[in-house]
């Protein structure tokens, strides 16, 4: 793997779960609440997914955004709306 290929494991180390969206006209936070591996299906053992908690508003459309995290620096990350709570929108990143 290079240098700039993330794991599971670089998700699953970090300490602080905020990650900050600031290209928006309201820079807006998100929580990372899980970090998964995904079920093998012969394409890629090492594919996992990020679930992430938002507010309520913005809401935020499927795109790529940059997220920003103390440890892991600013990066894109293609993320997708996959449902809402009452604290907010869940959004999730799948990398295969």
């Amino acid at each position: 793997m290079g240098a700039d290929v993330m794991s599971l494991q670089d998700f699953q180390d970090i300490r602080t779960k905020s990650f900050h969206i600031s290209q928006l006209e309201d820079p807006i936070e998100l929580e990372l609440l899980e970090a998964t591996k995904l079920k093998s299906g012969g394409l890629n053992e090492n594919g996992f997914s990020l679930l992430w908690q938002g507010p309520l508003t913005p809401a935020l459309s499927q795109a790529t955004y940059t997220l920003d995290h103390a440890e892991l620096g600013a990066r894109p990350y293609f993320i997708v709306p996959i449902g809402k709570t009452e604290a907010g929108y869940q959004y999730e990143a799948i990398f295969t």
